[in-house]
């Protein structure tokens, strides 16, 4: 019948929760043979911290959770579907699930570590944006949406090329060769040394100074991408441009007073040259 030649495991229980039969599909996950099986407690199957539902023999109805069961050499991850027959008896099927649980689990390490990296990325005064191997944005930091006054999320899921050209180049100084900097980098994926960029004011964007570098990804879950960062250096800049003020306005001074100086000069060899003729 069904039950015996099942591709998943397949336990017939008592109102206890004793195997009262099982199948050679059970027999192979658990590493265990029919005779040692029957009349184990199902609980007792199951790995340490884990528990089964009680289900009752003359209920219909199907209950399903997933467990983990003490497997030949590993616990074994599996879903159990069980449904009371009404003869005193309970029908158990159990599906090996080992290899999707073990994917969601490095997923979740992989996610974890991802999380724990874009945190440290994620200050006000550096902007990051991290690409996928076709240059899809797949992370924005909340500075970048700041300093650019984007929606939370907005560049997520776009060609990064595709909005460099139709609006992230226009909020510049120089969008032409904005574009032409950064989108270079990705037909080549070289890396780009610093160079800055000056964000123009409008409302509800300041106007800001970025220096901006980006790199290829070499290795992890984004390799072939890059990652671009942009650095406020706005406070900077204009304390060199008061600084670059304060030397003209030296400079000027400078030459008003060698100007006044001559002047004055000139006043005193005159005067002098008046008391000469009246002597």
């Amino acid at each position: 019948d069904y039950f015996e030649r099942a591709p998943i495991g397949g336990f017939v229980l008592d109102d206890d929760g004793a195997v009262v039969d099982t199948n050679p599909a059970a027999c192979g996950l658990l590493g265990r043979t029919r005779a040692d099986l029957c009349g184990t407690s199902l609980s007792d199957l199951v790995a340490e911290g884990e528990t089964v539902p009680v289900v009752d023999s003359d209920a219909s109805e199907r209950v399903e959770t997933e467990t983990r069961l003490r497997g030949p050499a590993d616990d074994v991850d599996v879903t159990l579907d069980a449904t009371g027959l009404g003869d005193g008896h309970v029908l158990a099927y159990v599906r090996d699930i080992s290899a999707r649980v073990a994917t969601e689990r490095r997923l979740e390490e992989g996610e974890a570590r991802y999380r724990s990296v874009t945190d440290a990325l994620d200050t006000p005064e550096v902007g990051t944006i991290i690409l996928d191997d076709e240059f899809r944005v797949v992370w924005v930091s909340g500075a970048i949406e700041a300093f650019f006054d984007l929606e939370e999320g907005g560049l997520v899921g776009f060609d990064k090329v595709s909005q460099i050209r139709s609006e992230l180049k226009h909020i510049f100084e120089d969008p032409d060769g904005f574009e032409e900097t950064v989108v270079a980098s990705y037909e080549t994926n070289d890396h780009v040394e610093s160079f800055t960029c000056h964000v123009l004011p409008d409302e509800g964007r300041e106007e800001r100074w970025l220096s901006h570098w980006s790199r290829p990804i070499e290795q992890g879950l984004y390799a072939g991408g890059r990652i671009e960062r942009y650095i406020d250096v706005t406070e900077t800049v204009r304390r060199e441009q008061t600084l670059e003020e304060q030397r003209d306005g030296l400079r000027a001074l400078n030459e008003m007073l060698r100007h006044d100086a001559r002047n004055d000069l000139q006043l005193v060899e005159a005067y002098a040259e008046l008391l000469d003729d009246h002597v």
